[in-house]
């Protein structure tokens, strides 16, 4: 007599989310994509690798597609992971099977980005807040901190604090401070760290597909919730910041992704995931109508390293194949983005940055140091070159001085010229 293998855990949740409602845009598709996601990482308890490939699968039903950071934007917002779908039966029935989900949107309502008032609430400071702006309220001058130096001012090593870094999103890390000496200074899609410090040691990953593989970027790895980072993708950049310097928050950083968005690292020194998680939810409740994305706030998720490049991005584009139209492909960056740092703080206060006096004038300090350089800068080395082409990125948008010079230090870096 033939008996049925077991299915895994893996196949069950497959099985699972091919009963759910497909997302269609204006049609709440947000929440219909957001459910799939809460039942692959709560219901059940898999990894975030483990449920972004069967939203990847869920995807191709969607319309239009999500775009793949939307996906793990919407995974790393399920910050719970009760197993409420580890069932000895796969016979039960999806709680959002096709049908059902707007009875459980009715339910769970869920509060929204408002562009109106963000830009009400931003517009005393939207027009003021700059790269120049931030930095001269910065500790420490943003455009002559370097990585090592960024780390070394939010964490503490003496403490057995260890910080990770990535080239690869998905990866273990290729990077450890600061036991690396060296620490990668650029990527095909930028640079990440780990918000949050962990003791470098792996573990059994007990929320994965197998139990055996070892993981150094889990919960259980954390020896301090010490960071919550808001970032957000959908908020105009100005309308975002200048809501950002009203915050009563303890802000430690400000950095952008080499990209549109632009990173918040706020200081919250939870006492533990769970005291965590409930202040992630009262910031949470006033920022999401202002722009925070949602799918940001997750206890152990990565962010950009500020001051490393970001050579290229990930996109969408039609494809050949009918039953995927859509394929993800690598795209250049015409120039490598400088992912800015913009302010550090060490021990920030919960006072708002828009209350802050002036420590330098950056603009005005960087054309100084271009004008004084003169010719004598065809002499300058090529690492000192970089550093200062690096300096020079932070301010262009304001100084004409230091967009002229960068300009030209950059085609000498191109081209060899010493």
């Amino acid at each position: 007599m033939s008996t049925t293998p077991k299915l895994s855990i893996f196949e069950r949740a497959q099985k699972y989310v091919a009963k759910m409602d497909a997302a269609v845009s204006g049609s709440g598709g947000h929440d219909a994509t957001f459910a799939v996601a809460k039942a692959l990482v709560d219901g059940f308890s898999l990894s975030k690798e483990d449920a972004l490939a069967i939203l990847r699968e869920y995807n191709e039903r969607c319309s239009p597609p999500w775009k793949d950071h939307e996906l793990l934007h919407k995974v790393n917002s399920v910050t719970a992971s009760t197993g409420y779908l580890l069932k000895d039966s796969d016979s039960y029935t999806p709680r959002h099977a096709a049908g059902s989900l707007p009875a459980a949107r009715a339910a769970e309502p869920a509060p929204t980005f408002d562009s109106e008032k963000l830009a009400r609430f931003a517009a005393p400071w939207a027009s003021q807040v700059t790269a120049a702006w931030l930095a001269d309220r910065s500790e420490i001058d943003p455009t002559f901190c370097t990585t090592q130096e960024f780390l070394s001012a939010l964490y503490y090593p003496e403490r057995g604090e260890k910080v990770l870094i990535f080239l690869n999103e998905f990866s273990q890390g290729e990077a450890i401070w600061p036991d690396d000496r060296e620490l990668p200074s650029e990527g095909r899609r930028g640079v990440w760290y780990l918000a949050q410090p962990v003791d470098g040691r792996s573990r059994p990953n007990p929320r994965g597909k197998d139990p055996s593989k070892l993981s150094r970027r889990i919960a259980e790895c954390v020896v301090a919730w010490r960071y919550l980072v808001l970032e957000s993708d959908q908020a105009d950049a100005r309308d975002w910041m200048g809501a950002v310097v009203q915050l009563p928050l303890k802000i430690a950083a400000i950095y952008t992704s080499g990209g549109r968005s632009v990173h918040v690292l706020v200081r919250v020194d939870a006492v533990n995931a769970s005291d965590w998680d409930r202040t992630k939810a009262a910031i949470l409740k006033g920022l999401v109508t202002l722009g925070a994305d949602r799918g940001a706030l997750s206890g152990v998720r990565l962010t950009r390293l500020p001051n490393c490049l970001r050579l290229g991005k990930d996109a969408v584009t039609p494809s050949d194949d009918p039953e995927k139209p859509m394929k993800k492909t690598y795209q250049p960056f015409p120039r490598p983005q400088l992912q800015k740092l913009l302010y550090v703080c060490r021990e920030p206060a919960a006072r708002p940055i828009c209350e802050m006096i002036p420590r330098r004038d950056t603009v005005a300090s960087l054309e100084g140091l271009v004008r004084s350089l003169g010719l004598s800068i065809l002499e300058k080395p090529a690492d000192e070159l970089r550093a200062l082409h690096r300096r020079l990125l932070h301010v262009t948008a304001q100084s004409p001085v230091c967009k002229a010079a960068s300009r030209e230090i950059g085609e000498m870096i191109q081209w060899g010229v010493k």
